[in-house]
């Protein structure tokens, strides 16, 4: 099973329980806490994260419409990502959901975390025998 297999069943609730009215500022603050620079498209309606590491430049935007957290890496959003990645486009990517802040701090650290990784991976991809994350 993978963490993306696992992901959404931690973080599960139901329409009626998840937390739409979420501050922006607040969610901007709480990224900012996790160690990121973060704004929010209010045309597009999300947060953006923007790295440049070395030559490549990276992007982690968060949508947090109804209380689902979508998240899109360098264009492409997880369901996507998996499928280009596992070659099985079959499979369904249930988005994680959240109730309060603390959850939604929960689901930023695990994402980040993955983020991190996904970045080492495509600069070993680009530039192998550097350390730049």
């Amino acid at each position: 099973m993978t963490v993306i297999e696992v992901y959404p069943n931690k973080y599960d609730c139901s329409l009626a329980e998840c937390f739409e009215n979420y501050d922006k500022d607040e969610v901007i603050d709480i990224i900012r806490g996790l160690g990121y620079e973060a704004s929010y498209n209010k045309k597009e309606k999300f947060f953006i994260l923007v790295e440049k590491k070395s030559l490549e430049f990276f992007s982690f935007f968060i949508s947090l419409k109804y209380g689902i957290v979508e998240f899109i890496w360098s264009g492409l959003p997880w369901g996507l990502l998996k499928a280009r990645l596992d070659g099985n486009y079959q499979d369904n990517v249930r988005k994680p959901s959240f109730r309060n802040y603390n959850e939604l701090i929960c689901i930023l650290q695990e994402a980040l975390v993955m983020y991190e990784d996904y970045k080492r991976e495509i600069l070993e991809l680009y530039i192998p025998n550097k350390n730049y994350v």
